[in-house]
C-alpha cells in the first residue's frame, strides 16, 4: 500500500499511483504538472554519444533534473536549490525545488518553494496544486482545498488539483464526492495511476455503503434456501450492477497500468486492489451466491485467534498523528485476510502500517454448516501517542 508521499512522486513521474492520500498519503502530482521542457531536459528521447556519456550536466539546474528523474530526490533538492537560489526570478527552478522537496517529505520546504514559484508567475495553475498537495500533507486539509480550487478556477482540467479534492473528501470519509473528483482527475489525465487508484478506493466504499444499505433493505435469512437467495439477488442486483461495472473497468484500468510498468515497485499495489475490485465488481451468479458471507449469514464465525498492533511510522510521531485507522477486510477459508479496503484513514504512514498489521491477522475461518467460508470483517486501529 502507497503512502501519500509515494503517491505524490508517482503523479510527478508520471508512473506512480491515492494510493488516495492519508491513503494515504504525499499524493503524485503527475507529468501533467511536471513542465515539458523540464521533462524533455531530464529525459533526452536518444542516447548521447559515447563520448559524452560521462560529462556532468551544464548546471545545477539540469543536474537536479536528472536526479529528480532518477528518483534521487535529496540530491535533486540540494541541486536545485542552488539552481533557484542563483536563478531566483526563475519559476521554474523554485517549482522543480518543490517537487524534489515533496519527494524528500518534506512539505513545509515543498510549501516554500512553490510559493515562489506561484509569486513569479501568479497565474501558474501547478504552482498552486503544489502547495495544496503541501498543504494537505501538513494536515491543513481546508487551505489545502482552496488552493486546489483556486487552481481550478484558472485550469478546470487540472488533473492533480481535481485529485487533492479527491484525497480531502475520501479523509471526509465522503466516499462518493472523493470518487466524483478522482474520475475527474482521470477524464483530465487518463495516464494518471494515484487518480485510478483513489476511484478504486472511493468505488470499493460508495459500494460497500450501498451493500449495507440494500442488506438492511432486502436482508438474506438466515439458512436461506436457494430460491430465497435468488429472490433477494433478484432485488439487489440491479441496484448494485452499474457500482460492479465501474468497478472491473477500474481494475481493468489498474491492470494496464501494472502491465505497461511490470518493474514500477507500485505495480504489485495496483495488482492487488484489481483482485479486490473484481471480487466486489463480479455480478452475483444467477444461483443468488454471495461468495463472501456477513456474520449473520454463518453456521461459525471467524475468531481471531492473533491480532497484532502496527507501531507508530516515525513521520507520524514527528507530526502527533493520532486516531482510527478502519479497514474492511475478507477473512478468506485459508486462513489468508485478503481484500482490504481502507474506509477510514490517517496520514503519515499510519494506514499503511494497520494494513501491514491486517495482513498477519490469524483466525480460525468461518464456516456455514461445517464448511469453510469466506467472512466479511471490519477492523479498527487506535493509534495515541502516550
Amino acid at each position: 500500500m502507497l503512502t501519500d508521499d509515494e503517491r505524490f512522486k508517482g503523479m510527478t513521474h508520471g508512473t506512480n499511483h491515492h494510493r488516495p492520500f492519508g491513503g494515504a498519503a504525499a499524493l503524485a502530482l503527475g507529468l501533467a504538472l511536471w513542465p515539458q521542457a523540464a521533462r524533455a531536459a531530464a529525459e533526452p528521447t536518444q542516447q548521447p554519444p559515447a563520448s559524452q556519456t560521462a560529462a556532468a550536466p551544464q548546471d545545477d539546474y539540469e543536474r537536479g533534473l536528472l536526479l529528480l528523474a532518477k528518483g534521487d530526490s535529496k540530491g535533486a533538492a540540494a541541486a536545485l536549490k542552488r539552481a533557484a537560489e542563483r536563478r531566483k526570478t526563475d519559476a521554474d527552478a523554485w517549482y522543480q525545488l518543490g517537487l524534489a522537496h515533496s519527494h524528500a517529505r518534506k512539505p513545509k520546504d515543498a510549501r516554500k518553494a512553490f510559493e515562489r514559484a506561484l509569486k513569479l508567475r501568479p497565474d501558474w495553475a501547478d504552482a498552486r496544486t503544489g502547495i495544496a498537495f503541501s498543504l494537505l500533507t501538513l494536515d491543513k486539509t481546508r487551505d489545502a482545498e482552496r488552493e486546489a480550487r483556486r487552481a481550478l478556477a484558472s485550469e478546470p482540467q487540472n488533473a492533480g488539483a481535481h485529485y487533492v479534492i479527491g484525497a480531502i473528501r475520501f479523509r471526509e470519509e465522503k466516499f462518493a464526492e472523493a470518487l466524483s473528483a478522482a474520475e475527474a482527475a482521470l477524464r483530465a489525465k487518463p495516464d494518471f495511476p494515484a487518480a485510478a487508484f483513489l476511484a478504486g478506493d472511493a468505488m470499493l466504499n460508495t459500494y460497500i455503503d450501498k451493500s449495507v444499505r440494500l442488506g438492511q433493505e432486502h436482508p438474506l435469512p438466515f439458512g436461506a434456501s436457494d430460491e430465497e437467495r435468488k429472490a433477494v439477488s433478484a432485488k439487489r442486483e440491479p441496484v448494485l450492477a452499474p457500482f460492479k461495472a465501474r468497478m472491473r473497468e477500474l481494475a481493468d484500468r489498474l491492470d494496464a497500468f501494472a502491465a505497461a510498468q511490470p518493474n514500477n515497485p507500485d505495480a504489485e499495489g495496483w495488482r492487488e486492489q484489481a483482485g479486490t475490485l473484481r471480487l466486489y465488481g463480479k455480478p452475483t451468479d444467477a444461483g443468488g451466491s454471495f461468495g463472501v458471507f456477513t456474520s449473520s449469514q454463518l453456521t461459525k464465525k471467524a475468531i481471531i485467534t492473533f491480532k497484532p498492533e502496527p507501531g507508530y511510522s516515525e513521520e507520524a510521531r514527528k507530526q502527533n498523528v493520532t486516531g482510527v485507522v478502519r479497514l474492511r477486510a475478507v477473512l478468506a477459508p485459508d486462513g489468508r485476510v485478503r481484500h482490504i479496503v481502507a474506509i477510514r484513514r490517517l496520514p503519515a504512514g499510519l494506514t499503511e502500517k494497520a494494513i501491514a498489521a491486517a495482513r498477519q491477522i490469524r483466525f480460525e475461518p468461518a464456516s456455514i454448516n461445517g464448511t469453510p467460508v469466506a467472512q466479511y470483517v471490519v477492523l479498527e486501529y487506535n493509534f495515541n501517542i502516550y
